[in-house]
């Protein structure tokens, strides 16, 4: 064979080939990129959201955090202890006799402030 008949030959690679090596590079930045992730990063994400447990009683009482509260208050404390943090959450656990008024206050401070609101109804 000459140099001539060599150099019009067309050099093929399987494609196979060449994806598996793509894919090698592609895993190579990505395991740079773990590496250089800190776990103190991924903490802080979760320590961001801040979750208050609210509490309404068969006798529509309502509890912040164990302590008995009154609706005019709870706005005021909730925007105290939300205050700085990115992901405000309210735990709403109510008794399922409870009637919706008092549920719907505190669904509407929940918008109003724009907190997040987890509804758990719990059987008597």
């Amino acid at each position: 064979m000459s140099l001539l008949e060599t150099r019009n030959k067309k050099f093929n690679l399987p494609v196979v080939f060449i994806v598996g090596v793509i894919f090698l590079i592609g895993l190579a930045f990505f395991a740079n990129y773990i590496e250089n992730i800190s776990p103190s990063e991924a903490v802080t994400e979760v320590e961001k959201e801040k979750i208050i447990h609210i509490t309404v009683d068969k006798n529509a009482t309502i509890f912040l955090d164990g302590t008995k509260i009154d609706t005019i208050q709870l706005e005021k404390e909730l925007k105290i202890q939300f205050d700085g943090h990115a992901n405000p959450v309210i735990q709403l656990e109510t008794q399922q006799k409870v009637s919706s008024e008092k549920i719907i206050k505190i669904m509407g401070i929940a918008t109003k402030n724009n907190y997040k609101i987890i509804l758990e109804a719990v059987s008597n």
